[in-house]
């Protein structure tokens, strides 16, 4: 695995064999299609592994990054990639779950524009209400250090039911690439009454 494009391309990263990190190719055209929003860009990248997604939009001119990991042993690596790109100080590592995020985003100071959301695949099977994922997307739509137009890039399996709307975050576009889909959602600044319960899913 390593950083695809940026000042610290090629850099290879350290990784945990256990770990599902987002394909090269994927990662590439995920920012093909983001390009400019990077740039300069306060980025929140929930199940962070082992920092992929986060270091390469560092490396693509994000201006800071706060990545949100739970496994002990998989901070360990992110923290190493962390140190050997030297982002040490446009960065924060969380080591805790992505579901209690609300809690640390109340502890900064800075708003976010991008978010990057890779979660097991096993957690993406259905992202309807009631469900973990659904319910964190929810969260984040409503949450006050995320900024209007703000965009939520969300990694899942390509047979996934994922909605158009949730909450103020609609759902723009759908890419897939092999077993993986990518879901482009950006935070609107109002949703119709009844929007919500309309969610349908592609």
């Amino acid at each position: 695995m390593r950083i695809i494009g940026g000042e610290k391309k090629g850099t290879r990263l350290f990784e945990v064999a256990r770990i599902r990190p987002t394909a090269d190719k994927v990662r590439e055209a995920i920012f093909d299609i983001l390009r400019r929003a990077v740039e300069g860009a306060s980025v929140l990248d929930l199940f962070a592994g082992t920092g992929a997604m986060g270091l390469e939009a560092l490396s693509r001119g994000a201006e800071y990054v706060v990545f949100v990991e739970n496994s002990r042993a998989v901070v360990a690596a992110l923290e190493r990639n962390v140190e050997k790109l030297g982002y040490r100080k446009r960065s924060r590592i969380i080591r805790a779950s992505a579901s209690s995020i609300e809690r640390f985003l109340q502890e900064e100071s800075r708003r976010f524009s991008l978010i990057f959301m890779d979660p097991p695949y096993r957690q993406t099977l259905k992202v309807v209400p009631g469900r973990k994922i659904y319910e964190l997307i929810k969260t984040l739509s409503d949450e006050e250090k995320i900024l209007p137009e703000a965009l939520l890039v969300l990694e899942h399996r390509k047979d996934a039911e994922v909605p158009r709307q949730i909450s103020s975050l609609s759902r723009q576009d759908q890419r897939r690439y092999g077993h993986t889909a990518i879901s482009f959602f950006v935070k609107v600044p109002s949703v119709k009454p009844g929007a919500q319960n309309a969610d349908r899913a592609q």
